[in-house]
């Protein structure tokens, strides 16, 4: 048979927890979406950029929202484009797939 292989273990996906204390202490436990209308005490750590697309577990990767301002940014609602990023935006072309930088 073939030998056995010492597996990597996985990284782990939790955002650690000094990381989530500085969080709440940045955000006073306010949702950070600001949005109109919210004035809600946050509840989530959201990911500007995806961890699925490289994005990391750093303070300036999260904000910390309400439940419903989460809901509203990740189902991509109108009005909410600055709370995360596009594949367009990290690879340097804008929406009409234009140069940004040369």
């Amino acid at each position: 048979m073939f030998p056995k292989t010492k597996k990597k273990p996985k990284a782990s996906k939790a955002i650690p927890e000094t990381v989530l204390v500085e969080l709440r202490r940045r955000s006073l436990d306010m949702c950070e979406a600001a949005m109109i209308g919210c004035g809600n005490f946050a509840v989530d750590a959201h990911h500007i950029k995806a961890r699925a697309r490289g994005g990391s577990n750093s303070l300036k990767n999260l904000l910390h929202l309400c439940r419903a301002c989460h809901r509203k940014i990740t189902d991509n609602m109108p009005g909410t484009e600055r709370f995360r990023t596009h594949r367009w935006q990290e690879e340097g072309i804008d929406e009409n797939g234009n140069q940004l930088y040369w």
